[in-house]
């Protein structure tokens, strides 16, 4: 594969390079080439794959689809491989993708949470308020008591419940509509120990151009604890924690910014 877009890059100016792939692979040998001007992630192509990619690449349809992992930029900054063996020792803990490049300092070649559109989206107005009974329907109680509906910890129910509402605004400034995916991380108090910052929210909205968006994530009571693994339970630490709302794992893409103290 790398062969072949290396060839077709040395006669070509302009090449546009498809991938389809379910899992990371290493861009390197030709992502910097001059004449590789676009790449396209389709993971796994279904029945209208090639249409699909006419209306993207001639721009009949805005795209907005975003990575879900890193792509680094070497094979050993993952800092995990496949066992050749029938036992694994899982030394990383909770140090995964993104979460293991934000606390090793690593540079991916692209972040989670990355992909381009063809418009431009702005962020404002962030507010991050406690939440109440009235912040959930009655449609998200059920949906939390199915999820435990087998077990008799019922008193788990709450541990679901919102804690606190982030509240921001989302405009497509620019000149084609499009979607965006907002996402929510949150940094905890050193208390915890826990990765530089955690994805705990994403939503896509569809916006035409010129117009804005008021969204509303919810940090449950799950959301702002960490397993202690010396008293063996879920813990909530003190301290100030950091919301942080993004385009992608990049710390360069964060668009707003706020703390709340517990």
């Amino acid at each position: 594969g790398d062969k072949l877009v290396q060839k077709v890059a040395s006669l070509c100016s302009s090449t546009i390079v498809i991938v389809n792939s379910v899992s990371q692979l290493n861009l390197e040998p030709w992502i910097e080439h001059p004449n590789v001007t676009g790449v396209l992630w389709s993971g796994l192509p279904g029945t209208e794959y090639g249409s699909a990619l006419v209306d993207i690449l001639f721009g009949d349809y805005n795209p907005g689809g975003k990575l879900v992992f890193t792509l680094a930029k070497n094979d050993s900054d993952y800092g995990t491989n496949i066992s050749d063996t029938y036992n694994s020792n899982y030394t990383e803990g909770v140090f995964l993708d993104y979460r293991h490049f934000d606390k090793n300092n690593i540079v991916p070649r692209f972040y989670f949470g990355f992909g381009l559109s063809y418009t431009t989206f702005s962020f404002s107005k962030l507010i991050i308020s406690k939440a109440g009974h009235e912040n959930y329907s009655i449609g998200q109680t059920f949906h939390r008591q199915r999820r435990l509906s087998a077990y008799a910890n019922q008193h788990l129910l709450k541990f679901y419940d919102p804690a606190y509402s982030i509240t921001f605004t989302i405009t497509n400034a620019g000149g084609r509509d499009g979607s965006e995916v907002a996402q929510l991380y949150l940094s905890f108090p050193e208390e915890a120990a826990q990765p530089p910052k955690i994805l705990r929210g994403f939503e896509r909205v569809y916006i035409s151009s010129g117009r804005s968006k008021q969204i509303t994530l919810q940090l449950t009571q799950r959301d702002i604890s960490y397993w202690n693994v010396i008293n063996q339970k879920w813990t909530i630490a003190s301290g100030k924690y950091t919301v942080s709302i993004s385009t992608s794992a990049n710390n360069a893409d964060i668009k707003l910014q706020d703390t709340f103290n517990i």
